[in-house]
């Protein structure tokens, strides 16, 4: 609470799938008369564009919050309490997880332009909250301040342009985009099945054990 920006950034999610549905209802009539593209078709693109934006702020809200207590040396207080450093990073990333999950199903209902079924909504969530902490934790292990936290977190948009490989029809790009785990979101959305849900889940968990084996922080008990 003590930064406006980080506040403003964990509530954002709660207000730009409303002004996605009124941008999306405006040009949808607008592209199809002077292009002859129906965005109808695109709507469930769309709508993973607009949950992926969840994960990527809440996870930064995270990062940077962890990134801003490092250098107030309030790391080094809890690391001797019995929370331990594990669970104050547990305790940290469960904000942006359990955030990115409830603004999720929030966005979905606010833009409601893109019907998929109860099952798939919670695993889209579960996915969402799950990137979350996984750009939450990259942000806090990559960046040295919160000055390179601000240059990462703009760079982490990228993300959303991989998630919608498959518009593009290129398959070396669709390819690479599968090996991410933010590709996997949109197709819960536009193609969702058996497969899907557990290759969605097996690459969001591999990344995660990837990054928290890998990282020096980990060593932390």
């Amino acid at each position: 609470m003590r930064d406006p920006i980080l506040v403003m950034f964990f509530m954002l999610p709660a207000f730009y799938p409303i002004l996605f549905k009124i941008v999306v209802k405006i040009i949808t009539p607008i592209i199809y008369d002077y292009f002859s593209v129906n965005l109808v078709d695109y709507y469930g693109y769309i709508l993973s564009f607009s949950i992926l934006m969840t994960p990527l702020m809440l996870g930064s809200v995270a990062g940077f919050l962890m990134i801003d207590e490092r250098d107030s040396k309030i790391q080094e207080l809890i690391k001797i309490t019995p929370i331990g450093y594990k669970g104050y990073v547990i305790n940290r990333l469960m904000l942006p997880f359990v955030g990115s999950f409830m603004y999720s199903i929030v966005a979905y209902l606010l833009i409601n332009i893109y019907k998929i079924d109860l099952l798939a909504l919670l695993l889209v969530s579960f996915v969402a909250g799950l990137q979350a902490v996984l750009i939450g934790y990259l942000l806090y292990t990559l960046a040295a301040d919160k000055v390179q936290g601000l240059t990462y977190a703009k760079g982490f948009g990228v993300f959303s342009i991989i998630a919608m490989a498959d518009i593009f029809n290129i398959n070396w790009f669709t390819i690479i985009a599968s090996l991410t785990p933010f590709y996997w979101i949109t197709k819960l959305i536009v193609d969702y099945s058996l497969f899907t849900v557990v290759a969605a889940l097996a690459v969001n968990i591999i990344y995660l054990l990837i990054l928290l084996i890998t990282t020096k922080s980990y060593r932390y008990k």
